[in-house]
């Protein structure tokens, strides 16, 4: 068995690992902060939202990447449902299969991309507003 990979998933790996990365700095510098001063702190708090931001994006990075590697392999494409109706015609597809997997494939996407970001906007407000 093969998989395919393009550069989007090239991309996206690169970024889990860069990511990762982070996070591990991030739980070094968390304990080694706990170490010197156990109570909570407002650096440690930055750097505990930086870490949970981390794993959040690395998991929806790994998410996208499988989806990713799906699409490739099943040909969906982020085009709008009535492009995809034409092509699934004339693949000789059914219409309702592929316009159900393909819109289930836009909003797993949508929801992968967005997720990370709504979390750090919300991460920093609440920051911003407790501090």
């Amino acid at each position: 068995p093969t998989v395919a990979i393009d550069n989007l998933t090239v991309a996206l790996v690169v970024a889990s690992i860069l990511y990762g990365l982070c996070l591990i700095l991030a739980f070094r510098k968390v304990s080694g902060l706990h170490r010197i001063r156990p109570e909570l702190s407002t650096k440690k708090l930055l750097l505990l939202s930086v870490s949970v931001v981390c794993a959040i994006r690395l998991m929806t990075i790994v998410g996208v990447v499988i989806m990713n590697i799906a699409n490739v392999r099943a040909h969906y494409s982020l085009l709008p449902i009535e492009h995809s109706k034409s092509s699934a015609t004339q693949n000789d597809e059914p219409e309702e299969a592929t316009s159900s997997q393909q819109e289930f494939y836009d909003k797993a996407m949508t929801v992968l991309f967005d997720l990370p970001n709504c979390v750090v906007v919300s991460t920093y407000v609440l920051l911003t507003i407790i501090w």
